[in-house]
């Protein structure tokens, strides 16, 4: 059974249940959903998405809470000409806890802000292949 990115609406909105509706909207979450998903999907194998379905609907829940967070600070400052008291430490623990559900799906070591450690990468080897004539028939 598949994703369904609609239905984690909720879930997120549980997760942030102490931003007000009217400064995110369900399609803004929707919105922040899909780029958690897009994200999750390059992070993680495919058939660790097949295998673990529910855990990875929980990343990506946790991944879009913490999107959503940031998008609402940054209306709160645009319309109160303040951040909320508790913003940093909140974003910050969103981002963690999206971390630590990250963590144990996803072959890629992430950094503190949830990007790929691109200092890992450069330790990747790299195969070579070439294609050369056959001299067998078809």
């Amino acid at each position: 059974m598949a994703i369904t990115l609609s239905e984690l609406i909720l879930h997120v909105r549980a997760a942030l249940s102490d931003v007000p509706t009217n400064m995110v909207d369900d399609a803004q979450v929707y919105h922040d959903i899909k780029k958690a998903n897009e994200y999750v999907r390059r992070l993680v194998p495919a058939d660790t998405i097949t295998a673990e379905e529910s855990y990875v609907s929980s990343c990506i829940v946790n991944v879009a809470a913490y999107y959503s967070y940031v998008n609402y600070t940054s209306l709160a400052e645009i319309q109160q000409g303040t951040l909320p008291p508790t913003a940093l430490i909140r974003i910050n623990a969103l981002r963690e806890i999206a971390l630590a559900f990250l963590t144990p799906i996803t072959p890629f070591k992430l950094n503190s802000d949830l990007s790929i450690d691109e200092s890992q990468l450069a330790h990747t080897p790299a195969i070579a292949y070439g294609i050369i004539k056959t001299a067998l028939d078809d």
